[in-house]
């Protein structure tokens, strides 16, 4: 029980639901190269092919792991950019110009992020290890990111606790009335979850000890990991970013 949370139940569910929501599983190495690829390719060059390719390709990854509500909310956050960006070269003046780089860092920024939440959501920390321990990756580079897949779903779940038990009490009714009261906010939101994620980093601190995280002698695991018929679209999709990007440059 870590600050309210039943972290077993937690874990479980991390553990679980990912998977079995899947259409097509895929390897987390591949995931991990698609990611580093389509946020290199799409931060760096400022090209319409690149940036449309890579939202075709977060949002059929999305499709292929069922996440309706998220593939929903990154389409709306893009048309959203899009549209700021539109109205921004039709108005033609410096607070126009200053819409537009809003507009086209907002929209490839979500391209970006969506990649991360993908992986996020799809992958188990166990799986995440694995995959890394099997390509000989380095334990200083496994183990921080293997507290990370860890901290992040239980900072969220303990953020979800403490709103619902604000709005029980009665002192936020939607998300309006905390952006109004800032002071509110801090005292009854941000300072019990600052607490909450000391205790929580330490508790995954311990967990990892007992696990024997960073135990010189070889781990097993009892994850299966290997590549299927998920990584093809996968290796798809890192294909066609690659693709792009290099026909823009060639194009210039």
């Amino acid at each position: 029980m870590v600050a309210g949370i039943d972290t077993g139940n937690l874990r479980g569910r991390l553990a679980v639901s990912p998977r079995a929501r899947s259409l097509v599983p895929m390897d987390p190495r591949t995931k991990i190269l698609l990611v580093v690829v389509a946020n290199v390719c799409v931060m760096t060059v400022v090209k319409t092919p690149v940036t449309v390719t890579a939202l075709v390709v977060s949002l059929v990854v999305f499709v292929m792991s069922r996440s309706w509500k998220i593939l929903g909310a990154i389409i709306g956050v893009f048309l959203a950019f899009l549209a700021f960006r539109f109205l921004g070269a039709w108005l033609g003046s410096w607070y126009g110009t200053l819409m537009v780089i809003t507009g086209e860092y907002g929209s490839r920024i979500t391209i970006s992020l969506s990649f991360a939440v993908w992986l996020f959501l799809t992958t188990t920390p166990a799986a995440f290890v694995a995959a890394l321990k099997r390509s000989r990756v380095p334990r200083a580079i496994i183990i921080p990111l293997a507290v990370m897949f860890r901290f992040f779903p239980a900072v969220v779940e303990e953020m979800r606790a403490i709103w619902d038990a604000m709005k029980l009490r009665g002192m936020f009714r939607s998300g309006a009335s905390m952006v109004a009261h800032p002071m509110r906010l801090v005292e009854f939101i941000i300072v019990p979850l600052i607490g909450s994620t000391l205790q929580i980093s330490e508790d995954l601190s311990a967990s990892a000890m007992i696990r024997g995280l960073g135990s010189p002698g070889r781990s097993t695991s009892v994850v299966p990991v290997g590549f299927g018929p998920g990584d093809i679209v996968g290796w798809l999709g890192i294909i066609a970013i690659i693709g792009a990007f290099v026909w823009v440059h060639v194009g210039v």
